[in-house]
């Protein structure tokens, strides 16, 4: 999955496998009752889901990391004969797909749409970062300058070291006036310069703190670029579900409390949204009362009897 885009009905299998291996479903069972979207699932813990991965933008985020490596010096063997073959004259940001390169290749610069979205330079001296067309400030959407309304040459022959004053190797704040505006000013003065000017520029990888490419976060920025992962939730209380994965509990027990959340454990009462013909919607432990999650946890006697007896006994009939 690092090197290839694998084809859609590849990754939709996977996905498939997954879903049954976690919803129980055997490979011979016609009928497939599926309680929650698999989509929802996959979300961010702390969004409802419970952090399992989509297939297709895992394989994007696996891929994104060798595009990243092969972006970076490097002294692998791998990383000199691509470097010899695909990147005689230009840097992987800037070469342009050819006809004739390899099926590999042009999957790897399918990735530059994904690592251009957190990839930012950290500046050292700013001879090879273009002021305005390259990203380089972090604290800035798309990491790029805001210009003075009048600054309508945008030319890439200025450099960020055209910034810099290189005797005392600080910001050159009355020339940075004279083109940027007061908040990219502002956010520029953030950036720390290094005391020694031997260092090239590098890029670095703004969503983890240290500045190396992580593919958790390449996942999450992959997921949000798909829409399809988008679920909205904008009506539930995510603190909730932060609570309950914090709980000091069983594992087991928190994936109870997750489902009971969200309405899923398959009750009599949940069945039936789904399944025209139900032979009873009664508890099957009292016989009495329609089997609701409500029902079975609080109101049945039989539940009423084994919180009782647990090893913490709760009366459950005075709540």
């Amino acid at each position: 999955m690092s090197t290839h885009l694998l084809p859609k009905f590849v990754c939709k299998s996977m996905n498939t496998s997954f879903k049954n291996f976690w919803w129980g479903t055997k490979k011979d069972q016609k009928h497939k009752l599926y309680l929650k979207s698999w989509k929802s699932i996959c979300q961010p813990k702390n969004e409802g889901g419970l952090g399992l991965r989509l297939m297709e933008n895992m394989n994007m985020a696996l891929l994104a990391k060798t595009g990243w490596e092969i972006s970076q010096a490097n002294t692998n063997v791998w990383h000199s004969i691509l470097t010899k073959k695909y990147l005689k004259t230009n840097t992987f940001w800037q070469v342009t797909p050819k006809v004739t390169d390899s099926i590999f290749w042009k999957h790897l610069l399918q990735t530059r749409k994904l690592l251009e979205q957190d990839m930012c330079y950290q500046i050292s001296n700013g001879t090879s970062v273009s002021a305005w067309i390259d990203p380089w400030i972090p604290s800035l959407e798309s990491f790029r300058l805001n210009p003075l309304s009048h600054i309508t040459d945008l030319s890439p022959s200025l450099k960020v070291s055209d910034f810099i004053i290189q005797e005392s190797h600080y910001w050159n704040l009355p020339k940075m006036k004279q083109f940027f505006s007061h908040e990219s000013i502002k956010e520029i003065l953030k950036i720390p310069l290094p005391s020694t000017r031997l260092r090239e520029d590098r890029h670095i990888w703004v969503k983890n703190h240290n500045g190396k490419f992580s593919v958790k976060t390449a996942y999450h920025l992959a997921a949000k670029s798909n829409n399809g992962i988008q679920v909205s939730n904008s009506n539930m209380d995510n603190t909730a579900f932060e609570k309950i994965w914090k709980l000091k509990i069983h594992d087991r027990h928190k994936l109870l409390l997750w489902k009971i959340f969200w309405d899923i454990p398959p009750t009599r009462g949940i069945l039936k949204r789904f399944l025209s013909s139900m032979p009873s919607l009664l508890c099957p432990l009292c016989n009495e009362q329609e089997e609701t999650l409500f029902h079975l946890f609080i109101e049945c006697p039989i539940s009423r009897i084994l919180w009782r007896q647990s090893r913490w006994p709760l009366n459950i009939s005075q709540w």
